[in-house]
């Protein structure tokens, strides 16, 4: 059986079975944790159980397995208080079980515990791992060097809505007339001019480039996804060195990744600079316009 964690509405979940459904293997799809029921572990045996919608899954007939996302949404009629401690105790073993899944020795894609790491340790193992990235501080952006350009940043990606129930997305700005800003530590970087922005698809040690033609359109020069509408950007495949792919693969290592969604600048001199990467980032963007198909090598990765 390949075991899937994921949300309900993630639709790259739902192509990626559609693969798994043609190779004729069983899978059962996770779409909330606080459903999963009946858990029994043995640490002698190191075995474990657990009950999901009626379905008993054992950690001996698992044969792949794939974290994609997670949600989590507890509730019972007990108290506020009692009701806290059942989630918690919940939580603390579910947070083992998804441990224990990762240790199993089959075919694995992300994890639980790699899913969201810092900007700032990101920065940190991509200069251990030989990569270029943009000088970057925090500090206030008042006392900022006035004769550079530079952007700022969330370091946390975190999803809010407005009043009005719209989803508010924190892009990446360029900074603009220091003296409008309040006195705050902020998390800077030196601005790099591009000639073409990357997203790298890696699975695996293996390397999915696609090239973002998003530099000369105003609206997405900063942020590609500030999305142009009317003129949308290009997405190519695009040949990177093997220096740079052994460099990303390096980095995955280091962090413990085998799949994820990495931001590189290519600047005019013909430098590789890495920005981010995001372990649970979408591939379907990737995947479409280059042709790589990610949901069949994912698929068949699992069914390996």
């Amino acid at each position: 059986m390949i075991l899937i964690i994921s949300e309900e509405k993630d639709h790259s979940t739902s192509h990626v079975i559609e693969w798994i459904n043609y190779f004729g293997k069983e899978f059962l799809r996770i779409n909330d944790l606080s459903k999963i029921e009946k858990i029994e572990i043995d640490f002698q045996t190191k075995k474990f159980q657990f009950e999901y919608c009626s379905k008993m899954v054992k950690s001996d007939e698992v044969t792949g397995y794939w974290f994609r996302r997670s949600e989590y949404s507890k509730t019972t009629n007990h108290s506020n208080y009692e009701n806290k401690i059942i989630i918690k105790e919940h939580q603390e073993i579910i947070h083992f079980l998804l441990l224990k899944l990762e240790k199993l020795n089959i075919p694995k894609i992300g994890s639980y515990f790699n899913s969201n790491i810092s900007k700032l340790v990101q920065l940190e193992w991509a200069n251990k791992s030989g990569l270029k990235t943009p000088k970057s501080y925090i500090k206030s952006i008042n006392n900022l060097c006035k004769n550079k350009s530079y952007i700022t940043k969330p370091l946390n990606q975190i999803m809010m809505k407005n009043d009005d129930g719209e989803h508010i997305v924190c892009y990446t700005n360029e900074i603009s007339n220091l003296e409008n800003y309040e006195l705050t530590n902020s998390f800077i970087q030196e601005k790099i001019e591009k000639s073409v922005e990357l997203r790298i698809f890696v699975l695996n040690k293996k390397v999915f480039p696609m090239a973002i033609i998003s530099q000369k359109n105003s609206k997405t020069s900063v942020d590609f996804r500030r999305y142009d509408g009317e003129i949308p950007n290009r997405n190519i495949q695009y040949p990177i060195p093997k220096s740079l792919e052994r460099k990303l693969i390096t980095f995955c290592n280091y962090v413990g990744l085998n799949s994820g969604s990495f931001d590189i600048i290519k600047e005019p001199n013909g430098d590789f600079c890495f920005l981010e990467v995001n372990p649970v980032g979408q591939f379907g963007m990737v995947s479409k316009p280059c042709n790589y198909n990610l949901e069949f090598e994912i698929a068949q990765f699992l069914c390996s």
